[in-house]
């Protein structure tokens, strides 16, 4: 588990003013549910310590006020922005060609959309 400095190192990306005083933890528990493959049933809602137990790793959203949990949208949303901000800020070429780029979509617009290929003909592809 990280020492209380290392949460707070954390807690100081977001906030940077935030002054250890001013702050205190409460463990809410760890709650967990999961959908898991089952051969005869074909998934089972899978909760608590072997769920726990087989994580690769761990992350931890600082909330603040009276919210002790986040659902998995947000919690989603949350993370995502955070990666895409720091993977923006770091250089390193993310972005897809834009030829592969175009050949992605269209293959996504050719399974998803209803006359897609109606649609290209029309618009001269």
């Amino acid at each position: 588990l990280a020492s209380k400095e290392t949460k707070f190192d954390a807690l100081r990306e977001f906030m940077p003013t935030a002054d250890t005083k001013d702050w205190y933890q409460v463990t809410a528990g760890q709650r967990v549910q999961v959908m898991k493959k089952d051969a005869e049933k074909g998934g089972v809602l899978q909760f608590g310590t072997e769920v726990v137990a087989a994580a690769d790793e761990f992350v931890r959203i600082p909330m603040c006020g009276f919210v002790e949990s986040l659902n998995v949208s947000a919690s989603a949303a949350i993370l995502l922005y955070l990666l895409s901000s720091r993977l923006r800020a770091s250089g390193v070429p993310w972005r897809i060609p834009e030829t592969e780029r175009d050949e992605i979509l269209l293959r996504w617009m050719r399974s998803t959309v209803r006359d897609s290929e109606r649609i290209l003909r029309r618009g001269g592809f």
